[in-house]
């Protein structure tokens, strides 16, 4: 089972960076922050999985704990590994075919899953563009996915019982990116992006944090989730009439208001405030896009760079129609198979790594109370649950299994 509203978000975010890579006019450069998009679901999504498990360790007073640190990383490489290298392998057969140029040095960077680690030993986090090898330079954001995988689960795990701790903590991550990228940092590392992914995680703190009598300790209405949309639409447009600010500051917090953006319109869709237009998310074509997003994302930057190499063009938007066309359908294509051939087999082994000890049954008022160190409150009324908005997130189908199937 998996949530047809984030499937089709996932959908919208891997055609508008499909876009954004063709150049295809300046009206569409924006969208490359939709990588930031699929940053923003990762935290929130992920950070679901973890926040349940500890929570049912917790309530369940198991030793050896609920959640699966183990599984969780083998559900993870299990998920990226796979169409990450044989993508990689794929482009190191086209280098070698038609460049005859392989760096081996580059190559062997590449294979690491923690590459672009070396920014951190250069001076400003900064070693400059360098591609590791052929049309496989976009790789940049698995790293940090990844990346994130490790990082999170230890400090939620270190904080579990104090998640106060853990929020602050999560929460000066936003800032410290935003200055890092404003002093020069390179943005493909994992702390110059971590305020699309902190985001994400202080939504998942957010969503599980409902109180004794069925109502959260601290409740963001529509009118403050719209002041904080507002602020990120203005960010977002600094360079329009924004003071006199240096250019990789006003980059810097534009893609923070992005981001913003993002986690309200998330938040928003949780929460059931869009109402119908919710459905919209649910197409079947924004689905099926969704269902193929990362196979999708790693695939058609190896597509691009043959077809250039054919035409002998320096972006697809210069080519013919015939090769824009060919640019869409064969990346679309290419990831349809990635999914049949390579994704739906290595992902029926999951279940043989359960991120949640399959005997453990979770309450939810358990697992939201828990969070605040409170007594288990009686069952809530229908009232109570609608005042808080609980039932917008069951509605959603927000509880641990459904997240764990449908996060990326």
């Amino acid at each position: 089972m998996r949530i047809p509203e984030l499937d089709g978000l996932r959908g919208l975010a891997a055609l508008g960076v499909v876009v954004a890579h063709a150049y295809l006019h300046p009206m569409f450069e924006w969208m490359w922050v939709c990588v930031d998009l699929f940053f923003v679901l990762s935290g929130f999504l992920i950070s679901r999985i973890i926040i349940t498990g500890l929570v049912a360790t917790e309530t369940q007073g198991l030793q050896g704990g609920a959640f699966s640190l183990r599984n969780f990383i083998i559900r993870r490489i299990l998920r990226i590994w796979p169409v990450y290298y044989i993508t990689l392998a794929a482009c190191v057969a086209i280098d070698l075919i038609a460049n005859q140029n392989f760096d081996l040095q580059n190559s062997l960077r590449a294979i690491t899953f923690l590459q672009f680690t070396h920014h951190y030993l250069a001076p400003q986090w900064n070693a400059g563009a360098g591609d590791f090898i052929f049309a496989f330079n976009h790789s940049w954001s698995v790293a940090i996915e990844e990346q994130f995988y490790l990082v999170i689960p230890l400090l939620m795990i270190a904080f579990r019982r104090k998640p106060s701790v853990a929020i602050g903590a999560i929460l000066s991550l936003v800032p410290c990116a935003v200055l890092l990228r404003s002093w020069g940092a390179n943005s493909g590392i994992l702390i110059a992006r971590m305020d699309a992914l902190a985001l994400g995680v202080l939504l998942a703190y957010y969503t599980t944090s409902a109180c004794v009598d069925g109502r959260r300790k601290l409740t963001i209405s529509k009118l403050t989730a719209a002041f904080l949309a507002t602020t990120g639409v203005v960010l977002i447009s600094l360079d329009q009439f924004g003071p006199n600010i240096p250019p990789l500051t006003v980059r810097s917090l534009q893609l923070l208001g992005f981001n913003m953006v993002f986690a309200i319109f998330l938040l928003a869709l949780h929460e059931k405030w869009l109402g119908e237009a919710s459905s919209l998310l649910k197409s079947g074509v924004l689905v099926f896009l969704g269902s193929i997003s990362y196979a999708l994302y790693m695939v058609h930057v190896p597509v691009r760079g043959v077809l250039l190499q054919l035409t002998g063009a320096t972006t697809i938007g210069d080519t013919s129609p015939w090769v824009v066309f060919c640019y869409f359908a064969v990346s679309l294509v290419m990831a349809y198979l990635s999914k049949k051939l390579i994704e739906d087999p290595i992902n029926r082994l999951k279940h043989r790594f359960p991120t949640l000890l399959p005997h453990i049954q979770i309450d939810r008022r358990e697992e939201e109370c828990l969070l605040h160190k409170r007594p288990q409150p009686p069952p809530p009324t229908a009232r109570s649950l609608a005042s808080c908005g609980a039932t917008a997130g069951d509605s959603l189908g927000l509880q641990s299994e459904v997240i764990s199937l449908a996060a990326k």
